[in-house]
């Protein structure tokens, strides 16, 4: 199965709440742009792709995470201010909560 970097793109960009000529402004680039790129018409260099996913919020590598659901996401976005021991705190509660059902 062949990934699609746009269609990834307007996902997320939608699941941020994020209009692409709110992404364009941030990325001073055409709206245009940001459009041809979602529809495929056009590539990305990983360097582009990079601010891309810095001005929506997510690391490169969750870009490439499509088996995460919108709730998955939402839960490493809620840990990523935590401190380590707050996230190892987080980790066996989570543990502990899958582990009763």
């Amino acid at each position: 199965m062949e990934f699609n970097i746009g269609k990834r793109l307007k996902y997320l960009r939608v699941q941020k709440g994020m209009k692409a000529i709110e992404l364009a402004a941030k990325l001073n680039v055409s709206s245009a742009y940001i459009s041809h790129i979602e529809r495929n018409q056009t590539g990305v260099s990983l360097e582009t792709l990079e601010k891309i996913c810095k001005v929506i919020g997510i690391p490169l590598n969750q870009f490439f995470q499509t088996d995460l659901k919108p709730i998955d996401m939402s839960v490493i976005e809620a840990a990523k201010g935590l401190s380590d021991e707050k996230k190892r705190q987080l980790v066996q509660f989570l543990t502990g909560v899958s582990d009763n059902l």
